[in-house]
């Protein structure tokens, strides 16, 4: 959506819906970025309704979602406590059957092993000390649960629409269960990852959503965090058709915009004049890195990937049989997660890839290429894209710089074609048969005549 367009919905009657996914994101996000949204939201609270199954999915996440912002914070020391003491432990171990064996110099090494652990530690401890105040800023703020505090806000100044009553509840189920088998949106890719009324979630505030519009004539923003096919088309970029057409026979009138939090935020805080660029970087990091940074640095992921298949993937670990010659047919990438690093002069983008890899391996017997096997590969690809960042210019400069911080293996699998190894050499040995068959025959001719 452009700017003048929101600007033509927000300067009409319109209410604001939010998904029950953009709620639980508020324990997610960074401190300020998430006090930053809230305080927009305070801002337009009088715009802001509530469906009934959103206040109760929120209910039921709520405290899960806030314990693992705890847990967090909460394992980091320990954690990297114990990843040192077991490294010093293992290193104690070996020294002393080193020493046993009387290896020259190896006091030496031991002394120097020991130094670099205690610079390890000394690492640790100032890295704890930096991040120090944002983890108590940050618990301190999970403890006020501003969230939590909020929707109750809305809910006792009435902003949270009525139950549905049992009956209604059954006719969405039964048209959910028709809806579901023939992939009409929304909530259909929920059907094999929920139970119960559970998985009928999104279609039961999709019908709270149509019956408000119906009932009060307004132009409706429903913004969600939920990016799969149920809510949008194929090219993520505007809401599936069915639903627009499904708003205007109730809403024939008004309009409906679906925003994700990232726009929302973009577009709001411009109107209202109260923008945060890092927030702003922080929510549409993920459109971000999809949209324009793995497009951008798409070919230099490629070639990791192909230089793991050709030159680091170990084959032979998979495969008894000798091989000369490796075929990469197929590779991709899907992005499973990320996250956004911001310092006084850099922004750093960190994301994780799942590479996939599919590799024949071949070799060539008297002069027949044949196949031994294919070999299918999964890699785990860390890769950073670091910005030089000025606080007073506010943009990020030039198209970064990338780097792929590791590779590693998650899954190997080979299907070997021993079955069609020795029916190449049993065809071979039969074309060599009725090669000498000929031959002789050939022989016993010549000698007739």
């Amino acid at each position: 959506m452009d700017y003048d367009y929101f600007k033509k919905m927000v300067g009409e009657k319109f209410t604001i819906i939010l998904d029950t996914n953009v709620y639980l994101e508020l324990y997610r996000l960074s401190t300020d970025s998430s006090k930053n949204i809230l305080s927009l939201l305070a801002r337009i609270e009088d715009r802001i309704i509530v469906p009934y199954q959103v206040l109760k999915e929120f209910s039921s996440n709520s405290q899960e979602v806030k314990q693992a912002q705890f847990n967090k914070y909460k394992n980091i020391e320990k954690e990297l406590g114990q990843d040192i003491g077991n490294l010093l432990n293992n290193l104690k171990k070996r020294f002393y059957r080193y020493k046993r064996y009387n290896f020259p110099n190896i006091r030496e090494l031991e002394e120097q092993y020991e130094s670099k652990i205690s610079e390890m530690k000394e690492s640790a401890k100032d890295y704890l000390d930096l991040i120090g105040s944002e983890i108590r800023k940050n618990k301190e703020y999970l403890l006020i649960d501003s969230a939590k505090a909020f929707i109750h806000d809305l809910k006792e100044k009435g902003r949270v629409l009525k139950e549905f009553d049992i009956v209604h509840i059954l006719e969405v189920l039964k048209e959910g269960e028709l809806r579901y088998r023939y992939n009409i949106p929304p909530g259909y890719k929920d059907d094999s990852q929920k139970e119960g009324i559970d998985k009928f979630g999104d279609l039961i505030i999709w019908k709270e959503l149509l019956i408000f519009a119906r009932d009060n004539k307004q132009n409706i923003i429903f913004i969600t965090l939920d990016n799969k096919e149920d809510w949008w088309d194929s090219g993520k970029s505007s809401a599936r058709k069915e639903l627009i057409q499904e708003f205007g026979r109730y809403n024939n009138e008004n309009e409906i915009a679906f925003l994700s939090l990232g726009e929302f935020y973009s577009l709001a805080t411009r109107y209202y004049n109260m923008t945060s660029f890092i927030t702003e970087l922080e929510l549409k990091a993920q459109e971000y890195i999809e949209k324009t940074l793995i497009p951008r640095f798409d070919k230099k992921i490629i070639a990791a990937i192909d230089g793991y298949a050709y030159h680091q993937a170990e084959y032979s670990m998979m495969t008894d049989y000798v091989y000369n010659d490796i075929d990469v047919w197929d590779n991709h990438y899907d992005l499973v997660d990320y996250y956004l690093e911001h310092y006084k002069d850099e922004i750093i983008y960190s994301f994780r890839l799942k590479g996939y890899i599919e590799a024949t391996l071949s070799r060539e017997v008297e002069e027949i290429d044949f196949t031994i096997g294919t070999a299918s590969i999964e890699i785990s690809i860390e890769a950073q894209v670091t910005f030089k960042f000025d606080e007073n210019k506010l943009h990020l400069e030039g198209e970064g710089e990338f780097d792929i911080t590791s590779i590693t293996e998650e899954n190997a699998t080979f299907l070997d074609e021993e079955d069609r190894y020795n029916d190449v050499l049993i065809e071979k040995d039969e074309m060599r048969s009725i090669a000498e068959a000929d031959m002789m025959d050939a022989l016993e001719d010549y000698y007739k005549h």
